[in-house]
């Protein structure tokens, strides 16, 4: 993986810095866990950790949402999944194994939507405010009589000829 840029915010760019060495290191166990569908769900978790990095990379004042993430989420990953390769590594086949290792890649799935839940919380207020944009935008259409009363914006794409069908249909 290539090196996350710099913000030239020192506190963000250490934080970027030990959760690249973090997702590393989660990276180092996959090479050595034998089992493709556990790799499959590490490789998306790097992927979704590296977007969230990416994220506070762009806007560093995102980052004390990533805190707990950071400081636990991301480290009891590493943990569950050096767990996993060293059960994986012990040779032990009893019953408790193979239902550790289980729970394991079970928990992967949890971690993975967790991930992804993170991901889309660093972004809910840039979703909010370009939502705010385009209401704000439709009302100011209107009152300038821009747009018929009845219009709004369709929300479904629609080419030009059928935009310009709906204006003439309206007036």
């Amino acid at each position: 993986m290539d090196e996350l840029p710099l913000t030239g915010n020192s506190a963000v760019d250490q934080l970027v810095a030990r959760g690249q060495a973090l997702l590393g290191d989660i990276r180092k166990e996959d090479d050595l866990i034998p089992d493709p569908a556990l790799s499959a769900k590490i490789v998306q978790l790097d992927s979704i950790a590296t977007r969230i990095f990416q994220a506070v990379i762009d806007q560093p004042e995102k980052a004390p949402q990533i805190r707990r993430f950071m400081d636990y989420y991301l480290p009891t990953t590493l943990k569950m999944l050096t767990g996993y390769r060293k059960l994986q590594q012990s040779g032990i086949s009893g019953s408790g194994a193979q239902n550790t290792k289980e729970r394991i890649t079970d928990a992967m799935e949890v971690v993975l939507g967790a991930f992804s839940k993170q991901l889309e919380t660093l972004y809910q207020n840039d979703m909010l405010d370009i939502t705010t944009d385009i209401d704000v935008l439709e009302t100011m259409l209107k009152q300038d009589s821009l747009l018929g009363s009845d219009f709004a914006i369709n929300h479904n794409t629609q080419g030009q000829d059928g935009a310009q069908a709906q204006q003439v249909k309206e007036a």
